[in-house]
């Protein structure tokens, strides 16, 4: 409901303009939360807070001071001692709706449990909040810390092969060898690398041919297979059906097409050191060092 000097600026008839606590003056805004004298001893008793103070600002004004000056407390206590303020605006004006529409008796010790009871109602909010924020940051860190992965088929109980691999491009104009690709593989037993230069239009259809040729090169000399790859967007197509590019859909299809011939197979996206040595081989076959 308006308070009494809109309704009568709007000139409803039938309004008693005075306030609905002291009954001295007209009700407006500024009065009713902060210059009556009932309000100021609800604001001592609920916060210690002289309400005199600051009674040439706006009630708007007033307000904001108040709760710009709790957001430079420490976190925890700012969301307390905000709930408390902001519940003693609430109690202030139900209390004053209880006494216009209920006939109810003014009574300080009324205003105080209606505090109380939103307090607690706040705080148990802002604890629900925390708590799932504190749930959200730990599943964000699950997250990141998890790698992305494609995989297909079962992993058996063979040795597993580990490549990394990575391509060099660079769009030089009238060059024709524009890319290069390399993989190495990681295992001490095998020492296996492969490095050749080739033409591709973009750097992810470099990766994706990086990937692609290291599968073609094991293919029947091994059956489980992890290939580590820097660029995430190769991973990506891969794990997402729906996802299309078409500029390495046809090789993205020829790798899952592959690595039916494999027991399993998986695609793993890592950092730069990740694949640091395939990625040096692939520079120097594009320069034609190798």
């Amino acid at each position: 409901m308006p308070m009494a000097d809109n309704l009568i600026k709007r000139r409803i008839t039938n309004i008693n303009p005075a306030c609905s606590f002291c009954n001295n003056h007209t009700e407006t805004l500024s009065h009713l939360f902060r210059d009556c004298e009932f309000s100021q001893r609800i604001w001592s008793a609920s916060l210690g807070i002289v309400a005199t103070q600051g009674d040439h600002l706006s009630i708007q004004d007033w307000i904001r001071n108040f709760l710009n000056l709790f957001r430079k407390k420490k976190q925890k206590e700012e969301r307390k001692i905000e709930s408390d303020f902001i519940s003693t605006l609430w109690g202030i004006w139900i209390h004053r709706n209880e006494i216009i529409f209920n006939k109810a008796k003014k009574n300080p010790s009324r205003i105080l449990d209606i505090i109380s009871d939103s307090n607690r109602r706040l705080h148990r909010i802002n604890n629900k909040q925390s708590e799932f924020r504190e749930h959200v940051k730990g599943d964000a860190k699950t997250i990141s810390s998890k790698p992305m992965e494609w995989s297909s088929g079962t992993k058996s109980t063979t040795t597993m092969q580990i490549l990394e691999v990575d391509g060099a491009w660079k769009n030089r104009k009238g060059d024709q060898w524009r890319a290069a690709i390399a993989w190495k593989n990681k295992n001490e037993d095998q020492g296996e690398e492969s490095a050749a230069r080739i033409f591709a239009n973009s750097p992810v259809q470099t990766e994706a041919y990086a990937v692609l040729k290291a599968l073609q090169d094991m293919e029947w000399k091994c059956s489980d297979i992890t290939i580590r790859t820097d660029n995430l967007e190769v991973v990506q197509a891969l794990k997402n059906r729906g996802r299309t590019n078409k500029n390495i859909d046809p090789i993205i299809a020829d790798i899952k097409r592959i690595a039916r011939s494999f027991h399993f197979v998986s695609c793993i996206k890592v950092g730069r050191e990740g694949v640091k040595l395939a990625h040096n081989l692939a520079t120097k076959a594009r320069k034609g060092e190798i």
